[in-house]
């Protein structure tokens, strides 16, 4: 199969070299003034930690290599079998691209974009046949992350979606069914742990360095103003805002001011040299909050947030349980799943806390989820009780 990816950015260059290590024959497409030297360079630099790693010799890095073709010009898309489109973030340009390919891409090509939190029908809409087109979110490095978002818009085939799956498995990922809602699932979910966090600092309630050691406390591998600066502060809110607009204005997913100034002053994060925290030219915090203290309440106010959202987007059939479960654990690293903590932590304690926040903001964004609060009102778990969802 011959793989076209348009897009040589890092995730671009990520899924070409995936789809390479499973010796595809691989066009990456970009029209952008300088695009081939920065996909070189990003190519050299993950293989060449590969090889220092012990994970690919020299030579099989060189054959991945021979097996990726770079073009400046679109058209060249039109003779492969699939489509992977990781151009930027941005609904308009990625609608116009669709626009562009109904133009010579043959009708029974699939196109699968890498969108993080934008509606697949929407982008979809763009295209000459919308049943070809299919979500296929990687993380990043897409070559390294277990996980991969599928995400079906109105309009997919079921033979599109099968063949996408089927593509994802045999590339040795793990792939999870999410509805075309804002954010999917693991963006989605993952709103609370920087919004909340923020809203902490904002309130004096704590730095930002009680914070992360508030939730590394608690087995995170990195708090939320670590994890803000390492994904990139630009990223970081446009994925908020996108979710923001796109649920209506949903106050759960408001950005907050200090997020905007950010991006604004050009502080977005490791790969800026300054974020939330300073950074030395090879990306190490120039600031050590080892010794900064862990607040429980901290810690516990986010975690509840945090699971609320996962029932959410349970109770709204984004996803299944066991899914929901998985894509956080694998595609952010979590300790555990967040309805598996729920279990543990007891789905009354939640309760109790967000009705607490609810009581005293009086704001929507507190409020627990139905099936939360008719779980607690039943005494139910969520692995002991049979919860059937559906994603379509």
């Amino acid at each position: 199969m011959n793989i076209a990816i348009i897009g040589a950015g890092t995730m671009g260059t990520g899924i070409a070299e995936l789809a390479a290590g499973f010796e595809h024959q691989v066009i990456l497409v970009d029209t952008a003034i300088g695009a081939l030297d920065r996909f070189e360079k990003l190519l050299h630099s993950s293989q060449s930690k590969k090889i220092v790693k012990g994970q690919r010799t020299e030579a099989q890095a060189k054959l991945l290599r021979s097996r990726i073709d770079f073009h400046n010009r679109l058209e060249v898309v039109s003779q492969t079998d699939w489509i992977f489109e990781a151009i930027v973030e941005d609904i308009n340009s990625k609608k116009l691209l669709f626009k562009s390919l109904s133009s010579f891409v043959g009708d029974k090509t699939p196109i699968s974009s890498n969108t993080s939190s934008l509606s697949v029908t929407d982008l979809a809409s763009s295209y000459k046949n919308p049943s070809r087109v299919v979500g296929v979110h990687f993380f990043n490095p897409a070559p390294e992350m277990a996980l991969v978002e599928i995400i079906p818009g109105m309009a997919t085939s079921e033979n599109i979606l099968h063949e996408a799956q089927t593509l994802i498995q045999n590339w040795g990922k793990h792939s999870i069914l999410a509805k075309d809602y804002p954010g999917f699932v693991v963006n989605r979910i993952a709103r609370p742990y920087y919004l909340e966090a923020l809203r902490i600092v904002e309130e004096g309630i704590a730095d930002i360095f009680e914070v992360d050691a508030s939730m590394k406390h608690l087995g995170f591998k990195m708090g939320p103003f670590e994890l803000m600066d390492f994904v990139g502060n630009d990223i970081n809110y446009t994925v908020t805002d996108v979710i923001y607009r796109e649920t209506g204005y949903d106050s759960r997913y408001r950005p907050f001011i200090l997020q905007k100034r950010m991006v604004q002053a050009g502080w977005l994060g490791r790969k800026s040299g300054k974020g939330y925290y300073k950074y030395s030219d090879d990306g190490n915090k120039l600031i050590d909050n080892n010794k900064a203290q862990a607040k429980t309440d901290v810690a516990e106010r986010i975690l509840c947030m945090l699971i609320n959202e996962a029932i959410l987007a349970l109770q709204n059939r984004t996803a299944t349980r066991d899914d929901i479960d998985m894509a956080m654990v694998l595609g952010l690293h979590y300790p555990k799943g967040l309805l598996q903590w729920a279990d543990e932590w007891g789905v009354q304690r939640v309760y109790n806390t967000l009705q607490h926040l609810f009581n005293q903001y009086m704001e929507s964004r507190y409020r627990p989820a139905i099936l939360l609060r008719q779980m607690a009102e039943n005494n139910q778990t969520f692995y002991a009780e049979s919860i059937k969802t559906t994603n379509r």
